[in-house]
């Protein structure tokens, strides 16, 4: 095998999006070669992070870029202080050599400077003319001398170590990958995005160049004042012109960061149309209402945590027709094209493709990845049992959580230049999934990276000053802590997430009304087909009920018998079993009255539980699935739509709360999420607007 080592280049490049520094250098395949290194030949070659342009949910444009714009980044988020230069067979990518350049070497030194008002790095290599004439002689008989040029900016010590000891032609360095285990401290996810080391970057697409047709040329560049330039023309004019210029299909080669990001600021306050948000109220929102349209119960978002984040990444992107890296159409470095959708959401046939990320096989079948999703994620929404990890995940221990006051501390501080504005929140790998089948959407909450907002209740001055006796229970409920747990305390039932109950009495008082009862005339013909009676009493009757309401401005309450049988499979009949029993906090009592009360598919029981910053109350929670891809529809989910792609910044703002949300135990959830639930359905919890841009942005409005 040839050692190709040492080859000495100049990097001229413009402040490359962020990566990971390294300690040592790059060899370039196999052991020391010994060459001369004062016998070498020099080259230059330009970078620039990817800066292309890219409402609610923006559309994938046409070059790897969205409808929302772009962010220029941050300086760490743009500071360059290594760069890997690979070099490869422009028809295979059969590894040809490798050189490291930091900024650290005062031999060869990654020089800061302004060319044309912009920020560039020069960086100096050497290659020695042994490894030149070695690679020259494998191809003889080239027609073309030229080089596929790859670059990493901030590698990984890892991928330096891979480079060190990769052999001559080798193809399959193009698939590595940066993998992280999901509870790993000695290869943090982290690593990729470090602002002390530098945030990893690699090439937009792929950068073919020009090299001289003959070793002998070479001579023109032999000394470090007048180095060989992979991104302009060299020698003009004379037989021996090379133009690698832009003109010529070369010029600059641009990066962008592997990592993606997310950030966050307040919708509530946003005033957007059809918003519900409190005035004056951060992260607060009129959830409920009464039947005067004024607001009785508010949720106030206290905190958001990560789910699904992909532990491992490709180096390099690579797009294809079907998100599978073995389709026919699979294409290293292509960029991202867009979806042309139908007015009913769904595409026009192959007219955008798929960016692939890792584990794309495992996610392009009908179940997906299953059960074990600590093998592929860090922090995951489900457990083993693939039921949501709320219980486990507020602890702090297995998901990333952020509370909304230590976000929002101090001045907005994206860069994106526009009003509103962001605050950073985290750093994300790329995470996709592939076409769907034939008789499957494989865009589900099992696979796919999300968000899940905390929100607590919070009762109103409207619902403190009502006169009637069970708005008052419910506000002293909201208010005043009344139990040790959420046994002892007072459990709240939600109806179709709109009208919230305290206790199963008033339960069951509320459904005698919406029957029409009126406790006057007690032998009245009640409407037993009131959804909200079924729900609580079955087809049958009511039996006995201690029904509270004013009479004669006095809180009363009197106890009424129904003569019609009671249906003993209904939710109520649960109730008094489990009434009877003492009301135990485990068992089959307790279990058989969570399913008959969930089970209608209507109610949801929420039990007081205390948050380690904000205290005790009454919790609920808000899915939300990353959009990257907007395909104009909300019920019907598109290509691309739920994704996480590298070099794009979300931004996030949830509007409106239409409802309450999911309880913390997955046993009181009539809707509770399964691996393959649909990440996007006809029942909207939410509405985040949401941006994703040199970082590409993108904008997504979120309603729940």
């Amino acid at each position: 095998m040839v050692n190709y080592r040492q080859w000495l280049w100049t990097l001229a490049a413009l402040p490359l999006l962020a990566a990971c520094s390294t300690d040592d250098p790059v060899n370039t395949g196999g052991a020391s070669s010994g060459d001369d290194i004062r016998d070498g030949v020099y080259m230059t070659v330009n970078i620039n992070p990817n800066g292309k342009p890219g409402g609610t949910r923006s559309q994938t444009n046409g070059d790897n870029s969205s409808d929302a714009g772009v962010e220029i980044g941050t300086e760490a988020e743009n500071n360059v202080k290594s760069v890997l230069i690979v070099l490869a067979d422009p028809n295979t990518n059969g590894y040809i050599a490798s050189s490291l350049i930091k900024a650290s070497d005062a031999n060869r030194p990654l020089v800061d400077m302004t060319v044309s008002g912009d920020k560039v790095y020069q960086a100096h290599a050497k290659f020695s003319k042994t490894s030149m004439s070695a690679y020259y002689g494998l191809y003889p008989d080239a027609t073309e001398r030229a080089v596929n040029v790859f670059v990493y900016c901030n590698p990984l010590q890892q991928l330096q170590d891979q480079f060190e000891v990769l052999e001559p032609e080798n193809t399959e360095w193009v698939n590595w990958s940066y993998t992280s285990p999901a509870n790993s401290t000695t290869a943090p996810l982290s690593a990729l995005w470090s602002a002390e080391n530098g945030f990893v970057m690699t090439n937009v697409r792929m950068s073919k160049r020009l090299l001289p047709a003959n070793m002998d040329d070479w001579s023109f560049y032999s000394n470090e004042s007048s180095p060989f330039d992979l991104s302009g023309i060299n020698n003009p004019g004379l037989l021996t012109e090379v133009d690698n210029s832009a003109d010529n299909g070369g010029g600059t080669i641009d990066v962008h960061r592997m990592a993606a990001r997310f950030d966050f600021r307040d919708g509530s306050q946003m005033n957007v149309e059809h918003g519900n948000g409190a005035p004056g109220q951060p992260f607060t929102y009129n959830t409920i209402l009464d039947n005067n349209e004024l607001p009785v119960v508010q949720t106030e978002i206290v905190n958001m945590s990560l789910v699904n984040l992909l532990n491992s990444q490709y180096y390099l992107g690579r797009v294809s027709g079907n998100g599978l890296p073995t389709s026919s159409t699979y294409q290293l470095l292509g960029a991202e094209r867009p979806w042309i959708f139908n007015s009913n959401g769904t595409p026009q046939s192959n007219s955008g493709n798929y960016v692939i990320s890792r584990y794309a096989e495992q996610k392009g079948t009908g179940d997906g990845i299953a059960s074990n999703y600590s093998d592929y994620f860090k922090y995951p929404f489900f457990g083993s049992d693939n039921k949501v990890q709320i219980g486990v995940g507020e602890t702090g221990d297995n998901w990333d959580i952020i509370y909304m006051s230590d976000l929002v501390k101090g001045q907005p501080n994206d860069n994106y230049g526009g009003t509103p504005s962001y605050y950073f929140w985290r750093y994300v790998t790329e995470n996709t999934i592939p076409a769907p089948g034939a008789n499957y959407n494989l865009q589900n909450n099992g696979q796919t990276t999300g968000i899940v907002f905390k929100a607590k209740m919070k009762a109103t001055d409207n619902l403190r000053d009502s006169d009637n006796p069970w708005d008052q229970e419910l506000y002293r409920a909201l208010t005043t802590k009344t139990g040790t747990d959420g046994f002892t305390s007072d459990i709240l039932y939600a109806y179709a997430g709109k009208k919230l109950y305290c206790t199963w009495p008033h339960v069951q008082n509320a459904a005698l009304e919406a029957a029409g009862f009126n406790p006057a005339n007690p032998g009245q013909t009640l409407d037993r087909s009131a959804s909200l009676y079924i729900a609580c009493f079955g087809t049958g009757g009511f039996g006995t009920v201690e029904y509270t309401y004013r009479k004669n401005g006095q809180v009363v309450t009197e106890t009424f018998t129904d003569d019609m049988a009671p249906d003993t499979g209904s939710a109520n009949t649960a109730w008094l079993n489990w009434r009877a029993g003492g009301f135990p906090s485990s068992g089959t009592l307790l279990s058989d009255f969570r399913q008959k009360v969930t089970g209608v598919g209507t109610f949801t029981i929420y039990q007081g539980s205390e948050d380690r910053k904000t205290g005790w109350g009454y919790y609920c929670y808000y899915y939300y699935w990353n959009h990257h891809n907007d395909n104009l529809s909300n019920t019907v989910l598109g290509p691309m739509e739920i994704a996480v792609v590298r070099n794009n910044v979300y931004k996030l703002a949830v509007t409106r709360l239409n409802i309450l949300g999911h309880p913390r135990i997955p046993e009181n959830d009539p809707n509770s999420p399964t691996p393959d639930t649909p990440d996007e359905l006809g029942d909207i919890y939410m509405q985040v607007s949401v941006r994703v841009v040199p970082w590409v942005v993108r904008l997504n409005m979120i309603e729940f």
